[in-house]
């Protein structure tokens, strides 16, 4: 099934670079598909309400997301489920697979 998004908000938490480098490259092939979208850094504390969607990234350190991107999640824990989402996490290949960072999503 596809969903219909015009504008989409590619928000990301970085802290050496990575995550901002995979958000443009997402931003980048979404933009190619004709969509409008504005990449943000989450300390600009981006409104999703405004976007039609929205993709989230963050680095992960000592097994968990950044405290923006945790805060973004949380802050908008309550808002209406109608927009379609996605999510990735960045991570250095020594660090273990971040289970903390599935647990903090809100269900």
């Amino acid at each position: 099934m596809a969903v219909h998004a015009d504008r989409v908000l590619v928000a990301h938490a970085s802290t050496g670079g990575s995550t901002k480098a995979v958000a443009e490259f997402v931003a980048t092939w979404l933009r190619i598909q004709g969509l409008q979208v504005d990449l943000r850094g989450l300390d600009e504390r981006p409104d999703p309400g405004d976007y039609d969607a929205v993709v989230l990234g963050s680095a992960v350190r000592n097994g968990a997301l950044l405290p923006a991107a945790e805060d973004f999640v949380w802050r908008n824990a309550r808002a209406p489920r109608t927009a379609p989402g996605a999510g990735m996490a960045v991570q250095p290949r020594h660090q273990p697979v971040a289970a903390r960072a599935c647990r903090i999503l809100p269900p």
